[in-house]
C-alpha cells in the first residue's frame, strides 16, 4: 500500500509538471473558442512537405528540397527555441454587444535564439513599442495586418497574451497570472484532440449562448406563448458544435459534431447533413464532367479554373471519386456527425506531380 501511494504520488507529481495547469483559462462570456495545438502543426506539417516534395518531378525535387532545408534552418535559428505548445483564441460579450476577442500563445519566450534576443526583443526589433503597465508584466504595443493595433502582454514565463482592448487585457492577464476571474465550464473537452487532429473551433452550448445574450426570458416566454414549451426546451439542450481539423501525412479533412440535445433534432439536423453530402456528390459529379465540358467552354480567366483545363482526363476522374467518397454523416442518439476527409499520401501523389508540372511551364 505505502509503495502504491508513492507510485500515485510520483504520477500526481509528473502530471503537474508536464504542464496539466498549461491548458487555456477560457473566459466565462466566452462565445466561441478555437484551439491549436502549435507542436503537432509544425510537425504533421513538416511532414506534408516531406511527402510533397517527394512527389515532385526530378527536376524540380533539389529546389525544394534546398527551399525547405532553409525554412527549417531558419526556423531553427529563430524560433525553435521559443518551444511553443498551443494557441487559443476566444471570442467573448460583454454583454452589451461588444466583441471580446483574445488570443494566448503558449511558449517559452525568455528563451534566446541564435541571435542573443528573447521574443519579446524579436517583436519590439521588428516594430512593437514597449509602454509603461499596470500589470506586472511587459507590454507591448503592435501593429498586425490581421489584427490591427493590439496589445501584446506576456506573463509567467509562458503565456503571450493578445488583445485590442485594454480592459480585456487586464482581464486576461488577472486570469492567467493570479488565476483571477471566471471561468467557462462549457469548453471542457476543447483541448481534446485526436491524434491527427492539429484544431478544434467550438461554440458554447446553447443555455450558455442565450444566457450571454439575455435572450432565455424572452425565448421561454414565446414557448409558452404558442403552446411550444417542449420545442424550446430542446432548443436550449443544445450542446457545443464542434468543428475538429486535421492536418497530418495520413488523412486531412475536417469533421463537425453537433450535439443536437434530443433525437427528434438530431435527425433534422441528420438531414441537413445529407443533403451537404448530395451536394457535394454532385459537385464531384460536375468535376468529372469537366474534363469533357471543361474544354468546349469559354471559360472566364477570372474563375481561375485554366489551370484545371491542363489536367488529364484520367487525373480529373480520379479527383472526382475521391471527392464523391469524401463525406460520411453518421448519427448516434442525439450525437450528429459530418466528416471530409481524404487520404493525404493518395491526393499528394494524384495532385502534385501535374500542378507542379503546369507550375513551371508558367515560371
Amino acid at each position: 500500500m505505502k509503495k502504491m501511494m508513492c507510485i500515485l504520488a510520483t504520477a500526481i507529481a509528473a502530471l503537474v509538471l508536464t504542464g496539466c495547469g498549461g491548458k487555456p483559462k477560457i473566459p466565462a462570456n466566452t462565445v466561441v473558442a478555437c484551439y491549436v495545438d502549435l507542436e503537432k502543426c509544425l510537425k504533421n506539417g513538416n511532414d506534408i512537405a516531406e511527402l510533397v516534395i517527394d512527389n515532385l518531378p526530378k527536376h524540380l525535387k533539389g529546389k525544394a528540397e534546398d527551399a525547405h532545408e532553409k525554412a527549417r534552418e531558419e526556423f531553427e535559428k529563430n524560433l525553435s527555441s521559443f518551444d511553443f505548445k498551443w494557441l487559443a483564441v476566444t471570442v467573448g460579450t460583454d454583454g452589451q454587444g461588444t466583441e471580446e476577442i483574445a488570443a494566448v500563445v503558449r511558449c517559452d519566450y525568455v528563451e534566446k535564439s541564435e541571435s542573443g534576443k528573447n521574443l519579446p526583443q524579436l517583436i519590439e526589433d521588428y516594430g512593437g513599442v514597449k509602454r509603461a503597465s499596470k500589470f506586472d508584466t511587459d507590454v507591448i504595443n503592435v501593429y498586425l495586418p490581421v489584427f490591427g493595433m493590439a496589445s501584446i502582454a506576456f506573463v509567467d514565463e509562458d503565456y503571450i497574451i493578445l488583445t485590442k482592448n485594454e480592459d480585456w487585457l487586464e482581464k486576461m492577464v488577472r486570469l492567467y497570472a493570479d488565476g483571477k476571474g471566471d471561468t467557462s465550464d462549457a469548453f471542457d473537452d476543447l483541448t481534446d484532440l485526436g491524434s491527427d487532429t492539429v484544431a478544434r473551433i467550438q461554440t458554447a452550448d446553447a443555455k450558455t449562448l442565450v444566457d450571454l445574450a439575455g435572450v432565455r426570458d424572452n425565448l421561454e416566454s414565446f414557448g409558452e406563448q404558442c403552446d411550444d414549451a417542449d420545442f424550446i426546451e430542446d432548443l436550449l439542450d443544445i450542446g457545443n458544435i464542434t468543428l475538429d481539423i486535421t492536418v497530418s501525412d495520413d488523412v486531412l479533412g475536417c469533421e463537425l459534431t453537433v450535439e443536437a440535445g434530443s433525437k427528434e433534432l438530431a435527425k433534422a439536423v441528420e438531414g441537413f447533413f445529407n443533403i451537404v453530402a448530395l451536394c457535394n456528390h454532385i459537385g464531384a459529379d460536375a468535376v468529372a464532367a469537366f474534363s469533357t465540358y471543361g474544354r468546349l467552354l469559354s471559360l472566364d480567366v477570372s474563375l481561375e479554373l485554366d489551370a484545371f483545363c491542363e489536367l488529364k482526363e484520367e487525373t480529373l476522374y480520379e479527383l472526382a471519386a475521391m471527392i464523391r467518397d469524401s463525406v460520411e454523416v453518421d448519427r448516434s442518439g442525439s450525437t450528429v456527425k459530418a466528416s471530409c476527409t481524404y487520404d493525404t499520401e493518395d491526393l499528394v501523389e494524384l495532385l502534385v506531380p501535374p500542378f507542379a508540372e503546369i507550375a513551371d511551364k508558367e515560371l
